[in-house]
């Protein structure tokens, strides 16, 4: 049960991680390029964390 739930999780970082990567995104950036990006560069780094330590 906690495998599956950890399966969707990540399905869902990944749908996240295309957004962020899209070109959207980027042009948002562009415009807020302040502590909204740090935000998310350090949430960004938080998941990797979090996976990792799942895959253990």
């Amino acid at each position: 049960m906690i495998i599956h739930v950890v399966a969707i999780i990540m399905e869902l970082l990944k749908l996240i991680n295309t957004f962020f990567e899209s070109a959207l995104f980027k042009k948002l950036i562009n415009r807020k390029r302040s502590l909204n990006y740090i935000q998310f560069q350090r949430a960004d780094h938080f998941l990797i964390t979090l996976s990792k330590t799942c895959k253990q």
